[in-house]
């Protein structure tokens, strides 16, 4: 009987064989399937199909297979400096780039697969466009999903070797000798910097950028670029009291950083930067930089913060590295005032008074500071008039010649808050001896700076265009002293005279573009909250310390309020529109003027502190 034989298909077949109704092997029938030199390694060896998934394909993840990806190509250059491609070296990524996510979304595997800590990468700095050297990179938009392009590819000897051909005419010697010997590259110092233009014309036109980790909100090398550029262009002139005096304010900052990227005080500062550059941005209207500025601003300050916090002594550190560590610091207090923060600055000032170097910026920023009212200045007075002392006749990049009235400002400070403790309580004949003693020598101490700056603009003429911030923040003093210490009204004669000549030299400043008009927040808001708004319908006529007047139907208060707009649109600084807020409100409860109302009462009732720089 014959019995009916079944026919087997290659598909029916477990090894992919036709086999005869006798059982007898018959030549391989291959079946034609599409496959794609990109998939997966496992699926690969499988002779798989693999849709290409990341970072676990479809039929790893059903199967509970280990999904390995190829690495990238090494590129070496031979002797002759023509390229040579070796075989590709194959690893497993363990935490491959993610497509498809938003701009808001984090990836869920961040929490659960560890990435390379910051001080496994090397200090190299990528291209602009170093992310192009990935074949599924996707395009980047400012407003789109990759703003922050994801860091999940690890950079390994592979990508280094391609990032070293890429940016060849940027390598050191060593660098390029060990591209053409095939050597390690992670273990070089490679260049932190990306040129920008090829029209630079220095070394300061050069712009740092740093690769990012997998934990890192770092922006890609195009973004970073244009932030830094932005930096060096539009806001370091706005962070120097004379650009012409000092116009490397930008190469200061970067250098310091590029130098020190290696370690964490340098990144903290990378970051610092690229958060005040990226919110002055968005100040100015540029939107999209509100997300990178905040991201950057926590990931940065908790950087420096741990580190900070890491040093039990400060003296063991180098002093590379404090000096790197103080420049971070007031790096993200100016960031803070940039975005207008009206808390939060005590635990940086805390971290400054520890480290104690580059005197003239930390005496800037804590003279600015409503915490020297409250809780003294950051250096020991004796300490800080030495040094302004030893500096004396030479112009700082952030006080000009007024570096000795920085120092008088704090024993001000503590008596103007002597008289607001004092409000609501009876003065003893004795503390009303006492205070107004120590106002009136400090009253004599601000006129023998004023003599002093007349001899020296004598003798230095070329210093002449200085003396104006000088003399407007030696009237700001004396303001403080008569209407917070002595409690004269601001309708007070000699109170509207200080005014006037004080909104002439700010108007002056402003108008003829001189030194010191960006360092003048604090002098526009003591001359407001001392100045009246006029009753009368005469012009008032305005006498000035050197004997010339004018006359104008504009009100003290309307002249202030126009250099506050001035001001908060040439800066871009949200920190003026919160004091103009305290001015503002202290109008509305003194009468014209006619009362004398205490400043600190007003930020009492705000509960803010305000940093007046």
């Amino acid at each position: 009987m014959a019995s009916e034989s079944r026919s087997h298909t290659a598909d029916d077949s477990p090894d992919g064989l036709s086999t005869s109704p006798g059982g007898a092997r018959k030549q391989r029938i291959r079946r034609k399937v599409s496959r794609t030199r990109t998939g997966c390694m496992t699926c690969k060896s499988r002779r798989k199909r693999c849709d290409m998934t990341r970072p676990c394909c479809g039929d790893c993840t059903r199967l509970n297979l280990e999904c390995e990806w190829p690495a990238v190509k090494r590129i070496a250059k031979t002797a002759d400096g023509t390229a040579r491609t070796s075989s590709p070296r194959v690893g497993a990524v363990q935490v491959p780039e993610e497509q498809g996510l938003s701009s808001g979304e984090t990836s869920h595997l961040a929490s659960s697969v560890p990435g390379p800590s910051p001080d496994s990468i090397s200090t190299s700095t990528l291209p602009q466009d170093w992310s192009h050297t990935r074949a599924y990179d996707a395009p980047q938009n400012l407003f789109g999903g990759n703003l922050f392009p994801p860091q999940f590819n690890p950079i390994d000897d592979a990508i280094l070797q391609l990032w070293a051909e890429t940016c060849a005419p940027f390598l050191s010697d060593d660098a390029v000798q060990a591209v053409s010997s095939g050597h390690r590259l992670s273990s070089l110092p490679l260049p932190a910097t990306t040129r920008v233009s090829k029209s630079a014309p220095n070394a300061s036109d050069t712009i740092s950028s740093m690769p990012g980790d997998s934990s890192s909100t770092l922006p890609d090398g195009t973004t970073q670029a244009q932030i830094l550029q932005y930096f060096r262009d539009r806001l370091a002139s706005l962070l120097s009291y004379d650009q012409v005096l000092f116009p490397n304010a930008f190469h200061a900052f970067n250098a310091t950083a590029s130098a020190n990227i290696g370690n964490s005080a340098g990144r903290a500062l990378h970051y610092g930067i690229l958060a005040l550059a990226s919110r002055h941005m968005f100040n100015n209207g540029q939107l999209c930089y509100e997300r990178i500025s905040e991201q950057l601003g926590v990931e940065g300050s908790a950087i420096i913060l741990q580190r900070l916090k890491d040093i039990t002594k400060v003296e063991e550190i180098a002093e590379e590295e404090s000096i790197t560590l103080v420049a971070g610091l007031l790096m993200f207090v100016m960031y803070k005032i940039c975005r207008g923060d009206v808390w939060g600055f005590e635990i940086y000032f805390t971290q400054l008074k520890r480290l104690y170097l580059s005197l003239e910026n930390v005496m800037y920023h804590d003279s600015y500071g409503c915490s020297l009212y409250a809780q003294g200045p950051a250096i020991n007075p004796e300490v800080s008039t030495a040094y302004a002392n030893t500096q004396r006749g030479i112009p700082h990049s952030l006080t000009g010649l007024a570096l000795p009235l920085y120092c008088i400002l704090p024993r001000i400070a503590k008596l103007v808050n002597e008289n607001w403790s004092h409000c609501n309580s009876r003065w003893t004949d004795q503390e009303l001896a006492e205070i107004v003693s120590k106002a009136e020598n400090l009253e004599a101490t601000l006129e023998k700076e004023r003599i002093w700056l007349e001899s020296f603009v004598r003798d230095r003429p070329d210093m002449a265009s200085h003396r104006y911030f000088h003399d407007a923040f030696r009237i700001a003093c004396l303001l403080q002293i008569k209407c917070f210490v002595l409690r004269l009204p601001p309708d007070a004669l000699s109170v509207r005279l200080l005014v006037r000549n004080a909104l002439l030299l700010l108007e002056t400043m402003e108008v003829l573009n001189l030194p010191g008009f960006v360092s003048s927040h604090w002098i526009i808001f003591t001359v407001s909250i001392c100045s009246t708004s006029s009753n009368d319908n005469h012009p008032d006529t305005i006498h000035t310390e050197r004997g010339g007047s004018s006359e104008s139907n504009v009100s003290d208060r309307e002249r202030a309020s126009k250099l506050y707009e001035t001001a908060i649109d040439k800066l871009a600084f949200l920190n003026m529109s919160r004091s103009r807020q305290i001015v503002q409100k202290l109008w509305d409860q003194n009468q014209g003027g006619r009362l004398s109302i205490h400043w600190l009462s007003i930020l009492a009732d705000f509960d803010w502190e305000i940093i007046f720089a």
